[in-house]
């Protein structure tokens, strides 16, 4: 075999195992997507009162020319 016939056939048998390869994680991906979670975490809400006043940011004039929020 010259050496550019060997560097196609190693080549071909890389490929290979990387197509034999991503067969395997595609399949075990899919059935991990497919199948629903049993650890899975509902996630909370929170009831949010709208009456409720959190406060309002209020400008500072000082050398930080800050932002500072303030509670009523």
């Amino acid at each position: 075999m010259s050496s550019h016939e060997e560097t196609h056939a190693e080549l071909e048998r890389i490929v290979d195992d990387l197509v034999q390869w991503l067969s395997i994680a595609e399949s075990g991906m899919t059935r991990l997507l497919e199948k629903p979670s049993e650890d899975r975490i509902e996630e909370e809400t929170e009831d949010i009162d709208s009456g409720t006043d959190i406060g309002e940011l209020e400008h500072v004039d000082d050398e930080k020319n800050a932002l500072v929020l303030v509670t009523h």
